[in-house]
C-alpha cells in the first residue's frame, strides 16, 4: 500500500511539472535557442563568412516589446541574454550590410 501511495506522488509530480524544452530558431550562418526553462536566450555564428548573427524574441512580462540579442563574437561562438520571463517567440537572423537581413521564421513555446 505504502509503495503504491508512493508510486501515486511521483506521477502527480511529473504529471503536474510544467514542461521544460528549448525552442530554437536557424537559418543560414546564425542559430537562436532559449533555455533555463524559457527564461534565457542565446545565439550562434554558425558561419565563418563575417557577418554579425541576433536574435529576435519576445518575454511574458512585456509581450510587445521586441527586444534583439546581438552576437558580434565571431563564428563559433555564442552570446547570452540574462533572466527574465519567460521567452515565448524567438527568431535567429544574419546581418546583411545594405540589404535586408536574413531571418528564419518565428519559432513559438
Amino acid at each position: 500500500m505504502k509503495q503504491a501511495a508512493a508510486a501515486l506522488v511521483a506521477v502527480a509530480a511529473i504529471a503536474g511539472a510544467s514542461p521544460a524544452f528549448a525552442v530554437t530558431a536557424a537559418t543560414d550562418g546564425a542559430k537562436a535557442k532559449t533555455y533555463s526553462h524559457g527564461k534565457k536566450i542565446k545565439v550562434k555564428d554558425t558561419k565563418s563568412d563575417g557577418h554579425k548573427v541576433k536574435a529576435h524574441y519576445y518575454r511574458a512580462n512585456s509581450s510587445t516589446t521586441k527586444r534583439v540579442l546581438w552576437n558580434k563574437k565571431g563564428a563559433g561562438k555564442w552570446a547570452k541574454s540574462g533572466s527574465g520571463s519567460t521567452i515565448f517567440k524567438i527568431q535567429a537572423c544574419k546581418e546583411i550590410n545594405n540589404g535586408p537581413d536574413k531571418c528564419s521564421g518565428w519559432q513559438h513555446r
